[in-house]
């Protein structure tokens, strides 16, 4: 079964990694939007450098929660759940500047 892969914050970020990265620079937090699938499934990013903090919020075009992001009673044989997160898996490998990947999310 495909799942989400749990990532942290590197150490050392510059600023423009995340400029780089199409992150906003938000008051004190750098945010960003990405569509998983179409545009009906977006990647909410939302990180607090200062904190080490990443909020992860993948949510249905109309603000509701995409449930089986989160929850694996809601996955079955779920193919636009399979789509969404090999997208997120792929985004977030791709931004190796600023996040790492890690085996237990208790870390």
């Amino acid at each position: 079964m495909v799942e989400p892969k749990n990532y942290r914050i590197k150490s050392f970020v510059r600023e423009r990694d995340f400029l780089a990265n199409n992150f906003k620079n938000s008051y004190g937090y750098y945010l960003l939007n990405k569509p998983l699938y179409k545009e009906e499934i977006i990647l909410h990013l939302s990180v607090d450098k200062e904190d080490n903090f990443v909020s992860i919020n993948v949510n249905y075009a109309n603000g509701t929660v995409f449930a089986p992001f989160y929850n694996p009673d809601d996955r079955g044989n779920n193919n636009l759940y399979k789509k969404v997160v090999k997208a997120y898996n792929k985004l977030m490998s791709n931004m190796k500047d600023i996040f790492e990947e890690i085996e237990d999310e208790n870390y």
